[in-house]
């Protein structure tokens, strides 16, 4: 019967039926030219912001703290060699 029957090409299971002629096909940058240049934007602005979130969650300071003791730079002000064990 007709009812049972896929109208214009469309499946349930996602199979096209219909073969279009090739001038109908439109590629993606003519139907979303912007659309590499915002994925882009996207991704940049994700890894800008991802960096910002991971340096205020693991906090300034431990990371100072984390390079000082591995000798990354000198702490100027740090306590005098011996002085934990004299206390």
């Amino acid at each position: 019967s007709k009812a049972h029957e896929p109208r214009d090409g469309f499946h349930p299971g996602g199979n096209s039926t219909v073969d279009l002629p090739e001038e109908k096909i439109s590629r993606c940058t003519e139907v979303a030219a912007g659309l590499l240049s915002a994925v882009r934007a996207y991704a940049g602005f994700n890894l800008l912001y991802s960096t910002f979130i991971l340096i205020g969650v693991a906090g300034l300071s431990q990371m100072l703290y984390f390079l000082a003791r591995r000798g990354f730079f000198r702490v100027s002000d740090a306590a005098p060699p011996g002085s934990l064990e004299r206390n």
